[in-house]
Parts: structure tokens; C-alpha cells; sequence
């Protein structure tokens, strides 16, 4: 009898411990997986390239463009201005095509991915890159709009989640100032 009482005490014991391992370790991988943070990025205005989908067109319904800018610390922007003597922390890229013209306001509605990058231009430093993709329809006093991180490379490997991009302003490159609020989770690195 002893023996048997000395198994269940041990398999109770045993199954205790898996059960408080698992309830107090859980939350802090969870917690070391998941990044938050903020940047402020500057669209440059010069760097903007669109291409007509048909030149004759009266909407801009097929049209794609691109645009860039740079990525700077949360704080350096404020409204329309730009502390330009902050160094930027890396640079921003945009991509899209308008997919139709918004029926509320008319402003064009597009498909864009955005590529957050950093240390690109380091030398010795291995680039971070984040991708976001989603729909927009941006422009001073707009809503906040939400995109899905897609991936990363770099120290954002195997990241996904979402941002959240605010319009705060615009430029004296005529382009905008923009905010985005990053959650992050670290998935498996299959």
C-alpha cells in the first residue's frame, strides 16, 4: 500500500508542478514575445512618384505610387513640424494603388504596404525590417487607421501583429507627418 500511496503522491505532485509551471510561465513568455512601441515618420514630398493607370481617366481608381520618408523617435514630430536636427532612426517606404474613390468624401481609397526600416544605412549593423499592409484614406484630421503587421526581419523576425497609423500633420515637403503605434507578438520561427 505504501508504494501505491508513494505513486499517487508523486503523480500529484508531479502534475502540481507542471500545472504551476504552465499558470506562471505562460504569462511571461507571452510578455517577452510581445513588443509595444512608437515612431514618428516624415513623408518626403519629393521622393512621391505616381503612375496613371489611364492617363484619360476623370478617378484615380488603378493608380499606383510610391513614396518615402524617414522614421524618427516618437516626439520629434509635433503637428507640422519636424525637429529636423532629430536623427532619424531609420526609413520609411511606401507602396499603393488606389482602389476606388472614398463614397463619402471622394478622397482615393488605396491598397498600401509600408516597409519600416532600420539600420540600413549603418555600416557594420544588420537591417530590421517591419511590413505592414492594409487600406488607407489619409489626410489631416482623418481617423486613426489600423494595418496589419505582416512580418519582419532582423530583430523582428517571426513578428507579427498590428499598427496604428495617426495623421499628425503636414510637412514643408507638402507630404505628411505621420504617428504609429506598433503591438507586436513573436510567433515560432519554423
Amino acid at each position: 500500500m505504501s508504494n501505491r500511496w508513494f505513486s499517487v503522491c508523486s503523480r500529484n505532485i508531479g502534475l502540481a508542478v507542471l500545472l504551476i509551471l504552465l499558470l506562471g510561465l505562460a504569462p511571461a513568455a507571452q510578455a517577452d514575445s510581445e513588443k509595444r512601441f512608437t515612431v514618428d515618420v516624415a513623408q518626403d514630398g519629393q521622393t512621391a512618384a505616381i503612375n496613371l493607370a489611364d492617363p484619360t481617366a476623370t478617378e484615380p481608381r488603378g493608380n499606383s505610387g510610391v513614396i518615402n520618408g524617414d522614421i524618427f523617435r516618437k516626439g520629434a514630430i509635433k503637428g507640422d513640424e519636424v525637429n529636423w536636427h532629430a536623427e532619424p532612426v531609420g526609413v520609411w517606404r511606401c507602396a499603393f494603388q488606389v482602389l476606388a474613390p472614398d463614397p463619402d468624401d471622394g478622397t482615393a481609397v488605396a491598397a498600401a504596404t509600408y516597409y519600416f526600416v532600420w539600420d540600413a544605412d549603418r555600416p557594420g549593423r544588420k537591417s530590421s525590417t517591419l511590413i505592414a499592409q492594409g487600406i488607407n484614406s489619409h489626410f489631416p484630421g482623418s481617423d486613426p487607421a489600423t494595418f496589419v503587421v505582416v512580418g519582419g526581419t532582423g530583430k523582428y523576425k517571426g513578428f507579427t501583429g498590428i499598427v496604428v497609423e495617426e495623421v499628425l500633420g503636414v510637412n514643408d515637403s507638402g507630404a505628411l507627418n505621420l504617428r504609429y503605434r506598433f503591438k507586436i507578438n513573436k510567433g515560432d520561427d519554423d
